[in-house]
């Protein structure tokens, strides 16, 4: 339909939504700052440097608390933790702490918030090698597509850039089948509130991302011998006799794996990071997401510089997808998928979820 559809049904769509945002401004409820969380965090560091050299003892009493502040913040009165005990140093009273310089004495909730967030930092870390794998699977959908039959009947072509749709429509069919078909059996069975942990509902995805990847791989395989056989080997612009549906299931695969460890992340992230970095969750899920991008692309660069230089007869990712090898590249993200899930697996069976105490 052209350029200027493609172009002027987004800048509708961006139009109506900056209305309805502004629409909204009138109901927004302002809060005003309580300071920066990171000065918190950092004001744990040098507490608890500066008391370095001091015993730590078992009676919780001499830490210092401060109910006060943690009701205005919102959050939850949490109990000391047996992890990372050198950082509660800088809660502990001494002598010196009666100015009340809160570079020198934390409160038990600055300490736990601190521990929080040095918890989650191998789990975001193996979102992020998550998010490099699944990264260089989109990105040749369209040239494969292009080498395809694409037509739906006989007038209607698909549009080679159109197939994740079918992703967006499993992720979207998916999540409420899962929380009002799934989960209310999941609860019975496991007698957990959530039906399943936050930690298993994202190795479930991982564990469908690896077989998306191997789907991909396969169907990238099989229109490889089709060209061959079909004499299309050195024609890497001809269509080859190959419905593009084929490319469908990955993407099926990748939206069913995504309404699992996408939504995952974004519980997992606001539920454990401290009450005063909530409002970041989404930030830090988008921040794994961008990084893996970054790092899928210096995977394909090196992929293209081992495979196309040195003497080596095939790209795997070369301009002609006929005489390269996709599938090679599919199956070597897989096989980051696979080792980021043995990560994922031991530093699950480490983490232990934030506790709280009612009060």
């Amino acid at each position: 339909m052209g350029w200027v559809w493609g172009y002027g049904v987004p800048a509708v769509a961006s139009f109506l939504s900056l209305l309805i945002f502004a629409l909204g401004f009138p109901f927004y409820r302002y809060v005003d700052p309580t300071g920066s969380p990171f000065t918190r965090l950092a004001q744990v560091v040098v507490a608890a440097f500066r008391k370095r050299n001091l015993s730590l003892s078992s009676d919780s009493d001499e830490l210092a608390q401060d109910r006060t502040e943690n009701s205005l913040l919102g959050g939850t009165k949490r109990p000391p933790t047996t992890q990372f005990k050198c950082l509660d140093r800088a809660a502990v009273r001494t002598k010196e702490d009666f100015g009340g310089n809160p570079w020198r004495l934390c409160t038990v909730d600055q300490v736990e918030e601190f521990k929080a967030l040095i918890k989650l930092i191998p789990i975001w870390f193996s979102c992020l090698l998550s998010a490099t794998a699944l990264s260089g699977h989109k990105l040749f959908v369209v040239p494969q597509a292009n080498t395809m039959d694409r037509h739906l009947g006989s007038s209607f072509q698909l549009p080679a850039a159109s197939l994740p749709i079918f992703g967006s429509i499993t992720f979207l069919l998916w999540v409420p089948i899962y929380d009002r078909l799934i989960l209310p059996i999941a609860r019975k069975v496991t007698g957990h509130q959530r039906g399943i942990t936050m930690l298993q509902r994202i190795g479930i995805g991982f564990c469908v991302s690896i077989l998306e990847l191997a789907v991909g791989g396969l169907v990238e395989s099989k229109r490889r011998a089709v060209a061959r056989s079909t004499g299309f080997i050195d024609k890497p612009y001809n269509t080859i006799p190959m419905s593009v549906f084929w490319l469908a299931p990955q993407f099926c695969l990748h939206g069913l794996g995504e309404s699992f460890w996408a939504v995952g992340e974004l519980d997992f992230f606001y539920d454990q990071l401290p009450a005063t970095m909530r409002s970041m969750a989404a930030a830090i899920y988008w921040l794994s997401s961008g990084i893996g991008h970054y790092m899928g692309t210096v995977i394909l660069v090196a992929v293209h510089r081992m495979t196309g230089h040195h003497g080596h007869e095939e790209d795997w990712l070369g301009n002609n997808l006929n005489t390269g090898h996709l599938d090679y590249f599919f199956y070597l993200l897989g096989m980051v998928e696979i080792v980021n899930l043995v990560f994922f697996l031991v530093i699950s069976r480490w983490y232990t979820y934030k506790s709280t105490e009612v009060e």
